[in-house]
């Protein structure tokens, strides 16, 4: 693999520039790297398109080892998914750990629900994993932001001692990275059907409003429910 250097800089600027020394010399190669509208890099890039291509983060723009192909473009989803795994976070623990924060995201919706009188019929993992996005969602825009994720991060300490198992603490790292690993399109935003795919709950659960009428503010109920 030929060694295609990409700097550490924003997809655009770097683009702007490789088009500048193209234009000056355009018999020398230069590599011309692709973006997104967003302003990432396509996780697939090319050199002489489509003779030789690679997949690289979309952040940095740094390439994936073990990604290049010739004459076709790889498929960097599939890249992404063997690439972004828990750090720190075995296969194993990371199935005990989505089992276990999914069952603590449905608890605390409960306990939420019983101290705000609202009734919930059929608490499941949908329900649990929505609301408690809802409840991180500081700013109400839909979108888990940086911010918002050191919401999360910071809960660390009740999650552990819930029900005083402290056997959580082997889980840590599985816990302190998973914003980072539901962050699909390394954006550094988490939209909801990135967070369903990334605990591994299925979206195919109808809901309904629980009856509640002295509530007041953010309803992060509002995100798994529907009116009657």
């Amino acid at each position: 693999m030929r060694d295609y250097k990409v700097e550490p800089q924003d997809c655009v600027s770097a683009r702007r520039t490789a088009m500048d020394n193209h234009r000056a010399n355009p018999s020398a190669g230069i590599y011309v790297p692709e973006c997104t509208s967003e302003g990432l890099y396509a996780r697939a890039q090319c050199h002489k398109s489509p003779q030789y291509c690679w997949c690289v983060q979309p952040r940095t723009g740094r390439p994936i080892k073990g990604t290049a192909t010739q004459g076709v473009r790889p498929d960097c989803d599939s890249a992404r998914r063997g690439l972004k795994n828990f750090k720190g976070c075995s296969m194993h623990k990371k199935q005990e750990f989505l089992d276990e924060l999914v069952q603590s995201f449905i608890r605390e919706m409960l306990e939420d629900a019983h101290n705000k009188s609202i009734a919930i019929d059929t608490p499941t993992s949908e329900k649990g994993a929505r609301w408690k996005f809802a409840s991180i969602d500081i700013n109400s825009n839909s979108v888990l932001d940086k911010r918002e994720w050191k919401v999360f991060k910071k809960e660390w300490r009740s999650f552990q001692q819930r029900d005083g198992r402290q056997k959580k603490q082997r889980l840590r790292k599985c816990w302190r990275n998973l914003p980072r690993f539901c962050d699909e399109n390394d954006n550094q935003k988490i939209t909801m059907d990135e967070w369903l795919a990334c605990t591994s709950v299925t979206r195919d659960i109808k809901t309904s409003l629980p009856r509640n009428q002295n509530r007041r503010g953010k309803n992060p109920f509002s995100t798994i429910l529907k009116s009657d």
